[in-house]
């Protein structure tokens, strides 16, 4: 019943746009139509131009499900061949799916993946006029804000935190953090404690003792702890200070020894950053064949009259004479991430959303340029991606994707929708955090994480996760469920 309709409305908007172009042409051309006319091109021509799109749209369906196969095929007959050999060089180097343990983030729609979830779904919630922001027309700005931000307790630390920096730093006396930097750690500091929370919890529960031997190795190796947070990277060089202190003071108060924590603090360009600073960490835990447990942040704002000021003098932000331009948002996310051996304790291991390996990739050409854009750079993401995680177009239940309205992002979504996942329905099936949300920076690639992450435990099907809102970087990523009950049980490595 519900394809009947899609074919309908199809049918519908061909015929519709067809005879559109047709009349014009006519009253274009002065033409004297006959009835062979109306019968050829209002009756005939529609439904031809139907049935060409409708099979174009199987090819393309048929061309995808066989691109997916091949790999998986292949990964099966090299697994079979390889049979209980030592794992090679290669094979060590090559990236493994993650266990997302938890996960939370903050968002001006909602507290929790959940609620960001059910009030996307709704498609009610836009961005508002901000009470605030001005443009340099003196028109308000359009912003998703999150309106009942508490900032006062992270304030507070930060104003207890910069003696001890300028103490460090003496050139730095007198500055004070900008109200973006301090929002953006209030949107982070809940998902935080939650994550480290359930982090000392898997820590502290898999009983490992320190001596435990790794597989084939007499080395003997514990498991590890590592953190890696994207800052912005127009955060101030005494911002970006800063932020380090607040993370080390929140890190002593948590139950884990200090010597334990591996903390990586990055200036991200990209959401698309983080990911690549995560595999590097989990890559360097395949070769040692040592277990470990991630904790990755990330949080961002553009509201604060500072930043929204630089950003309308460089033409980025959406008003009434640059309606091209972003939505400034802002939010905060926390993920925790294990190797894919990792003995989960704290939750069913059937029900931990898997990670499959992040794909990556960069435009030549800026997405905000002038012309044609070119939408086969995500579309290849995309491939790479459902390629590595052998997931097939029917078996994918939703996609949840970072991209707003505008035309050049939309375009590059809806050319991966076309290529690879052309029975999804786009209104049901397909998330834009951008609409309702507006540009989140460098936190928008761990938001769509988290949100995928509560779709595949709550719905207990696969994700495709699309990023797309920064001019260059794309990256494409699957989240699915462990395929054995048992997956995560066994002895770390």
């Amino acid at each position: 019943m519900h394809k009947s309709l899609k074919l309908v409305a199809l049918m519908a908007a061909v015929t519709v746009a067809v005879w559109a172009l047709t009349i014009w042409h006519w009253q274009r051309t002065q033409r004297m139509v006959t009835t062979s006319d109306l019968v050829l091109y209002l009756l005939v021509l529609p439904l031809l131009a139907v049935v060409a799109l409708w099979a174009g749209r199987r090819a393309l369906s048929r061309r995808a499900g066989t691109a997916v196969a091949v790999p998986a095929g292949a990964a099966a007959a090299s697994a079979s061949a390889a049979g209980a050999a030592a794992p090679t060089a290669a094979a060590q180097d090559r990236p493994q799916p993650a266990l997302v343990l938890a996960s939370a983030l903050t968002l001006s729609i909602a507290t929790d993946a959940a609620g960001a979830l059910a009030a996307l779904a709704e498609a009610k919630t836009l961005p508002e006029l901000d009470p605030q922001l001005r443009d340099d027309e003196g028109f308000p700005l359009l912003t998703a804000r999150a309106a009942d931000l508490d900032t006062a307790p992270v304030d507070a630390a930060l104003q207890d935190l910069l003696p001890a920096l300028v103490a460090r730093q003496p050139q730095w006396q007198g500055l004070e953090p900008s109200p973006a930097f301090v929002r953006a750690l209030a949107l982070l500091e809940a998902p935080l404690q939650e994550v480290l929370e359930a982090c000392a919890a898997e820590w502290q529960a898999q009983q490992l003792p320190p001596d435990s031997l790794a597989p084939g190795r007499g080395a003997r190796l514990a498991p590890a702890v590592a953190l890696v947070w994207a800052l912005p990277q127009h955060w101030s060089e005494p911002e970006q200070a800063l932020a380090r202190l607040w993370l080390h003071r929140t890190l002593k108060a948590q139950p884990l020894p200090q010597d334990v924590w591996q903390v990586q603090v990055h200036a991200a360009g990209s959401a698309e950053a983080l990911f690549v600073h995560v595999e590097q960490q989990f890559a360097a835990w395949r070769r040692e064949q040592r277990p470990g447990l991630l904790v990755a942040l990330a949080c961002d704002s553009s509201l604060d009259e500072a930043r929204v000021q630089l950003l309308l003098r460089e033409g980025a932000l959406q008003t009434s004479r640059q309606p091209k331009g972003v939505v400034p948002g802002e939010a905060g996310a926390a993920v925790l991430l294990a190797t894919p051996t990792w003995p989960v304790t704290q939750a069913d291991p059937a029900r931990v959303p898997r990670l499959q390996p992040v794909a990556i990739r960069r435009r030549d050409k800026s997405a905000d340029a002038a012309g044609r854009i070119d939408g086969s750079t995500l579309a290849q993401a995309a491939e790479t991606a459902m390629g590595s995680a052998a997931l097939e177009p029917a078996q994918c239940g939703r996609v949840i994707s970072d991209v707003d309205l505008r035309a050049s992002r939309s375009s590059e979504l809806a050319d991966v929708m076309l290529q690879h996942l052309p029975d999804l329905d786009a209104g049901e099936q397909v998330v834009r955090l951008g609409l309702a949300c507006g540009d989140l920076g460098v936190a928008r690639g761990l938001c769509c994480l988290a949100l995928a992450a509560e779709s595949v435990r709550s719905e207990e099907q696969p994700v495709l996760v699309t990023t797309a809102m920064h001019p260059h970087d794309r990256a494409a990523f699957a989240l699915t469920l462990n395929p054995e009950p048992g997956a995560g049980a066994g002895p770390a490595a």
